[in-house]
């Protein structure tokens, strides 16, 4: 078994997209099963008053 750890820098809302590409181009070498996705989005600048 193969673990494959990556960081993408895509758009925010592309994970699904991303997800599957890489699923994909990876099915010709065996079965697949993602184990976890997960989405860091931008922070918003904080304002302190």
């Amino acid at each position: 078994m193969i673990r494959i750890v990556l960081e993408v820098d895509a758009p925010p809302g592309c994970v699904i997209g991303v997800k599957e590409s890489v699923s994909m181009a990876a099915e010709p070498y065996g079965n697949i099963r993602v184990v976890s996705v997960e989405e860091t989005l931008p922070e918003q600048m904080k304002i302190q008053g």
